[in-house]
């Protein structure tokens, strides 16, 4: 027994240098090299925090960077740690605060866990989007890998970066009289930062896609205005909301939308007229009053009688010289967006009127008069 555990305790003394001079501590270098040679994105063992900025925030004035680094090593052996703005070099952070934790449930002679922290300024940048990258890996002369990284997005002043979206047609509160439309919109305000965006509309609630935009696209339309014209078919009549929306995704984490909406109406049916006044029936006035009603506003009245040309009328009227025998009459009517609607044929007569009751009785009274003459006259001859 003592011969084994003196075997461990010479195995113990002479292996831990031998790990220590396997794993020597990365070097302080100015740069970590380009992002193209990232392998991979992270480990169990290693996490990569920054605290300042925060994701998805405006700033203006000085900025800090604020991060810290966990990390599980060999021997408590820790790695570079850089950071790059925009994708651009990779700049080791150098003289880092360290503290090394050897309760990572490991065995404590052989993984220690070195928690590193660092607070430095950035350089001042412009107004817009920007990212922020740190990474966490070993370097040597003639290959790196980074094992872990993380990345924040923010904006530095008034980086007007929510997209407009303008609706030229359909005119907001408009009315048409078609079932189709041509929805009809400019797009602005995409920042250079864009990485893709989607375009879609929305119709009472329901979605549609108009276009789904990559990379390549979406470079032409930076700091540009867009023009999107899109059909819409078999719309039914009534009223209507129309959303449209663009969701643009920029850097890593930021997606921004913004939407337009405008309400319109579709009216396809012709307006309905009624006549209350005229009816088919004979009358015996030449005057005949036309009295009529309609279930929408409408631009224009007119009537056609006995299928002669229009009369434009106002409204309510009155038919006047009307010739003794058999008429008809139709009444048109145009909507405010021009749907054509016309009554019914009325068909009517205008009669003589017949003698009244004083009228008979004073032609009795005429006949018995010049009855009584005329035998008074005849007994005179006598």
């Amino acid at each position: 027994m003592k011969k084994v555990l003196t075997l461990v305790i010479l195995l113990s003394v002479f292996l831990i240098p031998t790990l220590a001079e396997a794993q020597p501590t990365p070097p302080d270098v100015p740069t970590l090299g380009p992002a193209l040679t990232i392998i991979s994105s992270g480990s169990d063992h290693t996490n990569v925090k920054i605290t300042s900025p925060i994701n998805q925030t405006n700033y203006s004035g000085e900025l800090k960077l604020t991060i810290s680094v966990e990390a599980v090593g060999m021997l408590g052996q820790f790695g570079n740690v850089g950071y790059s703005i925009d994708g651009g070099t990779i700049n080791s952070i150098r003289n880092m605060a360290k503290s090394v934790d050897d309760k990572t449930g490991y065995p404590d002679w052989y993984w220690w866990k070195t928690t590193a922290k660092a607070s430095l300024s950035l350089p001042n940048l412009p107004e817009g989007f920007h990212t922020i990258t740190v990474y966490y890996g070993w370097q040597y002369p003639s290959y790196l890998e980074v094992s872990a990284y993380t990345t924040v997005d923010f904006t530095i002043g008034d980086a007007h970066t929510t997209p407009e979206i303008y609706i030229n047609s359909p005119s907001n509160l408009s009315t048409t009289n078609n079932n189709s439309t041509l929805l009809n919109f400019y797009l602005r305000q995409i920042q250079p930062t864009a990485t893709n965006a989607a375009v879609y509309y929305s119709l009472d609630g329901k979605n549609y896609s108009i276009s789904s935009i990559d990379a390549t696209r979406i470079a032409t339309m930076v700091n540009h205005v867009t023009t999107f014209d899109q059909e819409i078919v078999n719309i039914s009549d009534g009223f209507h909301t129309l959303s449209v929306y663009c969701q643009v995704s920029y850097l890593h984490n930021w997606v921004l939308t913004g939407n337009s909406s405008v309400q319109f109406t579709v009216d396809t049916a012709p307006p309905e007229i009624a006549l209350h006044s005229i009816a088919n029936k004979t009358y015996s006035n030449q005057n005949v009053a036309l009295s009529l009603s309609l279930n929408e506003n409408v631009s224009w009245i007119g009537y056609s009688l006995d299928k002669q040309g229009i009369t434009t009328i106002r409204g309510n009227t009155t038919l006047t010289g009307l010739s003794y025998g058999s008429h008809n009459i139709v009444v048109y009517a145009n909507d405010t967006v021009g749907n054509a609607g016309s009554s019914d044929t009325v068909y009517f007569n205008v009669a003589k009127p017949f003698p009244t009751t004083q009228a008979i009785a004073s032609a009795i009274l005429i006949v018995v008069v010049v009855a009584g003459l005329l035998v008074y006259f005849k007994k005179r001859k006598r």
